[in-house]
Parts: structure tokens; C-alpha cells; sequence
């Protein structure tokens, strides 16, 4: 994850290892995780690590430098058009084909309807 991204959940995320990608060389994150300043600095650790799965968590720009490497899209579209300046890149469907989707309506915990949506690299 970006350091942006690490700084707005204020800490590592349970039972995980973080890897938070910055070019802040003076940047620190508690003992058991880590703080790389490139991408194949971050895939390398998680190599060395045998890590089976590797989660990309944002923000826009991590994306997009991280969706090269990827084979498998988890995504989580709510059904809502907020302002903002930051998107996800595009997903193209010469690349990419949708193997699932599972929607649920809003309920007490979630404002918006919403669905997480499953793409495999073609």
C-alpha cells in the first residue's frame, strides 16, 4: 500500500504483513513490517516471504504501477457517485473477464448497495 493509504488506516492491518511503498526515505512503520520506496523492492520481500497471495490495498497511483503484475482483481463497487479526484484505472475488457459478482443491498452497516466483483486476467 501507498503511505497515504497506510496513514489513513493509522496502522498495519491485523494478521498481515504491510509493505507501504513511499519515497519518503525516512519513512517508518512498527517491527514485523516493512517500508520499500519501489515495487520490486515490495515484490521481493513478498517473494522471500513465500507468500502465497498478495494483496494491492491503494491508493490510485500503487495501482496503477501494481496492475501490470497482476493476474486477479478483487473489487468492491458501491452504488454511489461521490466527488473525489482519485480513481481506480480503468478496467479493460480486452485484459480482463468478469468471474463473479456478489451484490447486497444496503443495510444498517452500509449506506449504499454494493458488490464485490472478481476479475481473472484473460
Amino acid at each position: 500500500m501507498g503511505r497515504k493509504t497506510y496513514e489513513s488506516l493509522g496502522r498495519p492491518l491485523p494478521n498481515r504483513v504491510s509493505i507501504v511503498l513511499t519515497r519518503n526515505k525516512g519513512y517508518t512503520v512498527p517491527a514485523g513490517h516493512y517500508v520499500v520506496h519501489d515495487l520490486s523492492a515490495a515484490l521481493e520481500i513478498c517473494k522471500g516471504k513465500g507468500l502465497g497471495q498478495v494483496y494491492v490495498l491503494g491508493g490510485a497511483e500503487i495501482f496503477k504501477i501494481a496492475l501490470p503484475y497482476t493476474d486477479e482483481l478483487i473489487i468492491t463497487e458501491v452504488d454511489a457517485s461521490p466527488e473525489g479526484d482519485t480513481f481506480f484505472p480503468a478496467i479493460e475488457d480486452a485484459a480482463w473477464r468478469m468471474v463473479s459478482r456478489e451484490s447486497f443491498p444496503k443495510d444498517d452497516k452500509n449506506e449504499y448497495d454494493y458488490s464485490f466483483v472478481t476479475y481473472q486476467r484473460k
